[in-house]
């Protein structure tokens, strides 16, 4: 596989060695895909609850299901105002 970074793409790399966060060109690869591992859980989860057939299965699947979290409205209607 060869990639081809864009400019500003290479003006990026170049200041991140200079800097010393990374050692070469090729270490952008690995921080990239470290990245991606850890949000590949997240995506994965958010991918099957949009795939969810109707409501139901959308709660139902969601990465949320079984926290028991309160969705109750305050049931505050206001103040009244002087005109």
């Amino acid at each position: 596989m060869t990639i081809h970074p864009r400019p500003d793409q290479e003006r990026q790399i170049q200041e991140a060695m200079q800097a010393g966060v990374i050692h070469s060109a090729e270490d952008v690869i690995d921080v990239g895909l470290e990245h991606l591992r850890r949000r590949l859980p997240a995506i994965e989860a958010a991918a099957q609850v949009a795939n969810a057939g109707n409501l139901v299965d959308l709660f139902a699947n969601s990465p949320f299901a079984g926290t028991n979290m309160d969705f109750e409205r305050d049931q505050d209607v206001g103040r009244d105002l002087d005109l």
